[in-house]
């Protein structure tokens, strides 16, 4: 389970390229996987299914482009992830190892040293849920690749049972467009303003699994399983 975590954890979160650090907690029945960057613009709140045994309580993890390279060597079903202890017999590594003898160690942070600090999210009146087809968030990311050079925002609403997404405008220099996400019989209250990369992001992570995505006026939620964790990618509304 440990190297399934981990590789999952890679994947998800580390792979992304948006975050610096991420925060490991142990709560009763699960391992919770906290990520932001220094802007806020995009959160992850993630839940193993079930506990990791393995982890320590607390601690972090920083150098993920080096912990995305570790993992991406030890993906094959002849290598193997445990945790390591330092002298005083405290949980303070992953170590990777391959049965031909190669192996590598990832140091665990401890969280005094990091910026990141735990967050929780309560939940809020989500006005909107869709569950989008995959050509559409393709057709998304193409449209996102134009229009975010000259816009970095997109406006969501909601139309003749339409949620819409509209680009560009006075603030892209009079360029603009308008994309038919998905049918919905809900309304937003008001047009959202999204960023589109860290929308685009999520729904691109979530579409490997079945994504559903929710909004509300002051933020949208990109939601996935992956078999072993829940990942909720938190994108905040631009004022």
């Amino acid at each position: 389970m440990l190297k399934d975590i981990t590789l999952d954890v890679a994947k998800n979160i580390a792979g992304l390229g948006t975050f610096e650090e991420i925060l490991v907690e142990q709560e009763n029945n699960s391992t919770k996987f906290t990520a932001y960057p220094e802007d806020s613009s995009i959160t992850v709140l993630a839940n193993s299914k079930n506990k990791v045994a393995e982890f320590p309580d607390k601690f972090g993890m920083l150098n993920l482009a080096f912990f995305v390279g570790l993992s991406n060597l030890y993906r094959s079903d002849d290598t193997s992830v445990a945790t390591g202890l330092n002298a005083k017999g405290d949980v303070d590594r992953l170590a990777f190892s391959h049965k031909d003898g190669n192996n590598d160690e990832y140091r665990l942070t401890p969280t005094n040293l990091m910026k990141t600090k735990s967050r929780s999210f309560n939940g809020t009146t989500w006005d909107v849920v869709v569950s989008p087809a995959s050509n559409k968030i393709s057709e998304l990311a193409q449209r996102a690749g134009l229009y975010a050079s000259i816009d970095p925002n997109l406006i969501a609403s909601t139309e003749n049972g339409k949620l819409v997404f509209t680009f560009g405008g006075s603030s892209g220099g009079g360029h603009s467009g308008k994309f038919v996400f998905a049918d919905t019989t809900q309304k937003l209250k008001r047009p959202v303003t999204l960023p589109i990369n860290s929308l685009l992001l999520a729904l691109k992570t979530a579409s490997q699994g079945t994504p559903s995505v929710s909004f509300s006026e002051k933020v949208a939620k990109v939601e996935f399983d992956s078999g072993l964790i829940k990942y909720e990618y938190l994108v905040i509304a631009q004022l």
